[in-house]
């Protein structure tokens, strides 16, 4: 599934789409009214008159769902519901502009609510697409979602018609209940408070992103009557649950082999053209062990019963690090899900290093003798030790935490310790 999009869609939008904006106005008055003075209602915007509903010595006939379309970015409005029964009852409100698209609702009220004055729904005439065409509800992972709302057209100034509010998007991993702001910035680039924004589910979860393989996620601006977009992110991939290695037998050596497990095997047609092991810290991205030819086969692995592919003898690793696998799928030869691992980044540790060092020696106490003794300290590795004078493998006697090589001329000995995996101190030189 290819999933591109092409910025320069944005051509075939019709220019015949401007700016504007909606709302609802409703007036009441009942009970007991006084025939003096001024009553009603008006809503300015800039000083200019929207709607006058002002009359004197009568009442303005009731109305409700009264729909207004405003065609000019205006700054500030005012609301003003008149009493003339009570000059004291009047109310008065002013709020800018993405006040009101915020707070969507007005309403103003007379002397025990007498009258009444709203102004519902406020709302910008905007409209949503992902720009994906051709798979507009569904994104793959590791693929950039582009989501646009028209119109954008720009004033002469290249300001924006609407308030760079007016496209603030939101998003909802639970039906709809929830909506969580996209961040205002994701790597270094502004995502939100613009007409068009572009960002991968990863980027926008985080680690989290494999919670939500084949769920819907909702995407809509906060401030508009907008039908959200519902979007099922998809990993469009065999899904790598699970990363194992078998440890080099010595310190600093090549690992055995890296396993990647994978929750099913590939479909007709899917391979998976780049694979290889990253660091997580993002200092530290270079990749390893990357594969060399394409990965067109998986094996299937009846202890864990999961298919997998193996890295074998690949490399050596840094001790105390985690690392990812991060790869790239295809199928009939088109890029679909990019993905890494889904477990938790698994950390590497290399076998202790063998180090030993002669701390002590006694030559014999006479000409000819053999009562001689070296003493060694093990600083680190894993036991049991195996010691060995001259290439031959001896006893050594044990005495608070140090070995000793017991019953020796006087002479030069080459010795030699192992551990249990017969590794060696490379570093070791101490002919004796």
């Amino acid at each position: 599934m290819k999933k591109i999009f092409i910025l320069l869609f944005l051509i075939s939008i019709p220019k015949s789409f401007a700016q504007t904006y909606s709302f609802v106005l409703a007036y009441s008055a009942q009970g007991t009214l006084c025939n003096y003075g001024a009553h009603g209602a008006y809503m300015k915007a800039d000083n200019v008159s929207i709607y006058d509903g002002v009359t004197y010595g009568t009442y303005p006939a009731n109305f409700n769902n009264r729909a207004f379309t405003l065609k000019k970015n205006y700054t500030s409005f005012e609301f003003m519901l008149n009493d003339g029964c009570n000059a004291n009852c009047n109310d008065k409100q002013t709020l800018t502009l993405m006040n009101l698209i915020k707070n969507r609702n007005v309403t103003l009220w007379g002397c025990s609510a007498t009258q009444r004055f709203a102004v519902d729904n406020f709302v910008p005439n905007v409209f949503i697409k992902n720009l994906d065409t051709a798979s507009p509800n569904e994104i793959c992972a590791g693929f950039q979602l582009g989501l646009a709302a028209f119109p954008t057209e720009l004033l002469p100034n290249n300001a924006p018609d609407f308030p760079a509010e007016v496209y603030h998007w939101v998003y909802s991993l639970d039906n709809k209940q929830t909506w969580v702001d996209v961040p205002t910035f994701i790597n270094g680039n502004r995502t939100n408070d613009i007409s068009t924004t572009t960002f991968s589910i990863q980027q926008l979860l985080g680690n989290n992103h494999t919670n939500y393989f084949n769920k819907v996620i909702y995407f809509k601006l906060a401030y508009g009557d907008i039908n959200p977009l519902a979007i099922t992110y998809s990993p469009c991939a065999p899904i790598a649950e699970n990363v194992t290695y078998a440890a080099p037998k010595c310190n600093g050596e090549n690992i055995e082999k890296i396993d990647v497990f994978f929750d099913r095997n590939f479909y007709s047609g899917e391979d998976i053209s780049i694979m290889y092991v990253v660091n997580t810290d993002p200092t530290k991205t270079t990749p390893h062990f990357q594969n060399t030819e394409i990965i067109s086969s998986l094996t299937l692995d009846s202890d864990y019963n999961k298919y997998k592919y193996t890295f074998i003898n690949p490399g050596t690793l840094e001790h105390g690090e985690t690392y990812n696998v991060k790869y790239q799928t295809r199928r009939y030869g088109a890029n679909t899900g990019s993905l890494q691992s889904a477990s938790t980044p698994f950390k590497y540790l290399d076998p202790p290093k063998l180090s030993f060092e002669i701390t002590n020696q006694q030559k014999p106490s006479c000409n000819g003798g053999n009562d001689g003794f070296i003493e060694i300290t093990i600083n680190s590795g894993n036991g049991p030790f195996h010691f060995y004078k001259d290439g031959n493998e001896i006893s050594a006697e044990v005495n608070n935490g140090k070995y000793y090589l017991r019953n020796l001329e006087g002479k030069d000995y080459n010795i030699q310790v192992t551990d249990a995996k017969n590794c060696i101190d490379k570093t070791a030189n101490d002919p004796i």
